[in-house]
Order: structure tokens, then C-alpha cells, then sequence
């Protein structure tokens, strides 16, 4: 028999989960949510997380639920093993409330990058596209957006879009066009 009072999936799964990059702390999300942005890439077992408002922070691999997590994802999607591989990265970032030296300056310590058109970099790093989204964020500020495509493996990242952008983009990234 169906029911008149919707759903209330907060009680299901409830968003009490943080991520932090840098100095930003993001959230809160669903665990839900968390595994996606863990099969995106985009949360790795160093990633610092928490659970709850007043809870300490962790990395990602040391919290009981997302360490599950990242125990079912392949190893190779993790990237933490085996040897370091170059990879094909196309930056785009719009530094406006950072020093855009600083852009320029946490590239060079990743690899070796040109500036293709202003504010778009292709860099060639050994890095993970996850650490590189991390090092971005690490002195970004609140007007900054980033966009880190992964060429050579078809992953994306981003930094700072507001929350309508980031559900378009993954309403289209690896979707079926036919």
C-alpha cells in the first residue's frame, strides 16, 4: 500500500561526512557520496577525512567505512602501487583570489607544464591526479575553480565549482551519448 510521507533517506544515509584539501573542508556528504568521489579518484587513501561536526580528522584509510571502500577498489585505479608513471594532465584554473604565481609555482614542483592559453596548462607529472587536485587546493581560495583532466586515463577533478556545475558535469562525464 503506498504512503503519502516521503522518504527521509537522512535517516538511511545521512550526510555527516567531511573531506579536507588544504586548508578546505568540504561536505557534508552521504557516505553514498563518498564512494563515488572515491571511484572518481577524487578521495584516496591519504585524503583527510572525518565523520560527524566535531569529530578529528583522518586519513581516509584509517576510518573503518572508507577504508572498506577503498579495500574494493583495484589497485591500479588507487595508483599506490607499482612504479610511478608519467601522465598527461590538462589544468585549467581560475586563480582569482590566489597569487597566480602560485598556480604556476605548485605546477613546477608536480612536473613539467606550459601554459598553453592563459590559464590552461598541460602538465606531464608523475603524480596522481588525485595529489595534484590536493596541492591546488592547498592555497586556493574561495573564488578559485580548477578543472584537472587526466588525459592519458579518461579521469577528470575539480576544485571550487559551485554545486549545480559540479552535478552537470557528472551528468555528463562517461555517459552514454547515443
Amino acid at each position: 500500500m503506498p504512503s503519502d510521507t516521503p522518504l527521509d533517506l537522512n535517516n538511511v544515509d545521512p550526510a555527516v561526512w567531511r573531506v579536507r584539501a588544504g586548508e578546505t573542508i568540504y561536505g557534508p556528504y552521504t557516505l553514498g557520496q563518498m564512494k563515488v568521489f572515491t571511484s572518481e579518484g577524487r578521495i584516496a587513501s591519504h585524503t583527510m577525512v572525518c565523520k560527524g561536526d566535531m569529530a578529528a580528522f583522518k586519513r581516509a584509510a584509517e576510518t573503518p567505512e572508507i577504508a572498506e571502500i577503498l579495500s574494493k577498489r583495484p589497485a591500479q585505479a588507487e595508483g599506490e602501487q607499482g612504479e610511478a608513471t608519467l601522465t598527461n594532465y590538462v589544468v585549467v584554473a581560475q586563480a582569482e583570489g590566489a597569487n597566480p604565481s602560485a598556480v604556476t609555482a605548485t605546477l613546477n614542483t608536480l612536473g613539467r607544464f606550459v601554459e598553453a592559453a592563459p590559464g590552461v596548462f598541460i602538465l606531464r607529472s608523475q603524480e596522481r591526479l588525485a595529489k595534484i587536485r590536493d596541492r591546488l587546493g592547498s592555497f586556493s581560495g574561495v573564488h578559485d575553480r580548477f578543472v584537472i583532466v587526466d588525459a592519458d586515463h579518461s579521469r577528470l577533478a575539480w576544485l571550487g565549482l559551485d554545486p549545480d556545475t559540479d552535478a552537470h558535469i557528472r551528468s555528463v562525464w562517461n555517459q552514454d551519448i547515443s
